[in-house]
């Protein structure tokens, strides 16, 4: 009882910091101390964060039409350290570092990278996935039948990764498919 006790604690001590500096980033007005973040080609529902080096997100905010988005930060309360702006677009993550220092903020030079996703999709009874590895990072692929691990690979060493699972035609049920690349993870479920 009173380790479940520290636990809720814990979580809610966690949920009321994360809080406290979403509340800090909020946007700004253009001004003194205050960095622009602007992204071309976005679409409604495409997700902008911003985190820490330890992949903590301190902000984040659903993008509410098409276009062009500029937003505006103070983010010169934020403690010394490495951040990152993060878009999550539909097929790419864009990532735009910056360094905090002594109130100063810098976006890092040559710091902008472009993660593909992992494309999944079922076919008939086939199973089709497809990666572009621009950094050559590995896929790291799980498939789950109705909860249990059936198949499970590595995909690397070229910069279009692509894989096609042969599922049983006489196995209906829920299919799983885990990927893992570059500190990212999606999962996707079919039925059959």
């Amino acid at each position: 009882m009173m380790k479940a006790l520290k636990k809720i604690l814990f979580v809610l001590v966690l949920f009321n910091a994360v809080m406290v500096f979403a509340g800090e980033l909020a946007p700004s007005r253009p001004g003194k101390n205050i960095t622009t973040i602007s992204f071309d080609n976005v679409r409604k529902g495409h997700l902008l964060s911003v985190k820490d080096a330890s992949e903590l997100v301190l902000y984040k905010e659903n993008i509410v039409r098409d276009g062009s988005y500029t937003q505006y930060f103070d983010l010169t309360t934020l403690e010394d350290g490495i951040y990152s702006f993060e878009l999550n677009k539909d097929v790419e993550i864009v990532t735009k570092k910056f360094n905090v220092k002594n109130g100063a903020v810098k976006f890092i030079k040559d710091s902008e990278n472009v993660f593909f996703k992992p494309t999944v999709s079922l076919r008939k009874n086939r199973i089709y996935i497809s990666q572009l590895s621009t950094d050559n990072q590995d896929l790291e692929v799980q498939v789950y039948y109705e909860g249990v691990l059936i198949q499970e690979d590595v995909l690397n060493g070229e910069q279009y990764l692509k894989r096609i699972y042969q599922l049983a035609a006489d196995k209906p049920g829920t299919y799983i498919v885990l990927t893992k690349s570059a500190g990212h993870e999606f999962i996707q479920e079919f039925q059959l």
